[in-house]
């Protein structure tokens, strides 16, 4: 894990606190967890973020964006799959299998003075990569 705001590596610690029950006097303990952003603690740099997150608030948070980030996954699994079986297919296919396999990737390939190549994509697969890629900025 690293700090949004330094980039430094953020660390765990357990803390323990004490503390005294007052109608018995009893002396209890609470341990828990916590992340640190190493450079803010030892003054590496200006970091402007907080020096310590609670481990559990951080952990749920984490868990809250992968079941998003799964939802968007399963919408696009259906073209994932369709895909990785053209590149299954397009690696052992002949150079007449391949053109097909790639006329359905690719809708227009535009070639220019010193073999300049412009590929515009086949809308299904496009939007399939913008997806991907969405899911990989969550």
């Amino acid at each position: 894990m690293f700090c949004a705001h330094c980039g430094g590596r953020m660390t765990s610690n357990m803390n323990t606190e004490r503390y005294t029950v007052k109608s018995t006097g009893e002396v209890k303990e609470k341990h828990y967890l916590r992340y640190i952003c190493y450079h803010r603690s030892r003054k590496l740099c200006d970091c402007d973020g907080q020096s310590v997150y609670s481990a559990e608030k951080v952990d749920k948070a984490v868990i809250n964006e992968m079941e998003q980030k799964k939802a968007s996954m399963e919408k696009v699994r259906p073209m994932y799959d369709m895909f990785k079986g053209l590149a299954e297919e397009f690696r052992m296919a002949t150079i007449e299998q391949k053109k097909m396999i790639i006329s359905q990737v690719i809708s227009r390939i535009e070639i220019g003075k010193g073999y300049k190549i412009n590929i515009t994509l086949n809308m299904e697969y496009e939007q399939f990569c913008e997806g991907w890629n969405g899911l990989n900025n969550l």
